[in-house]
C-alpha cells in the first residue's frame, strides 16, 4: 500500500503483515471517499462518522447506477 498512497495523502502504519491503519488529514470528505474507492481493496473506516456517511451515500448513488441495468436516463 505504501507504494499507492501518496504522503500527501495520508500516512500508513503497520498492524500486521496484511493490515495497516491509513491516517488522513481533515481534507475534503469526498477526496477521501474518492482515494478509498480507488485503492480497490477492502477496508474499514473507523472515523469520522460523516465520512462512513458519504461513502454510504456514494454506495448507494452506485447501486441505483447499477440497478437500472445500464439505461441511461437522458432522452436520445
Amino acid at each position: 500500500m505504501a507504494k499507492t498512497i501518496p504522503p500527501s495523502a495520508g500516512t500508513l502504519a503497520a498492524m500486521d503483515d496484511k493490515h495497516c491503519l491509513m491516517l488522513c488529514g481533515t481534507g475534503q470528505l469526498d477526496s477521501q471517499v474518492y482515494w478509498l474507492m480507488a485503492l480497490d481493496v477492502e477496508f474499514d473506516v473507523l472515523e469520522p462518522p460523516t465520512l462512513k456517511e458519504r461513502l454510504r451515500r456514494a454506495s448507494e448513488r452506485v447501486g441505483r447506477s447499477l440497478a437500472r441495468g445500464g439505461e441511461s436516463q437522458v432522452a436520445p
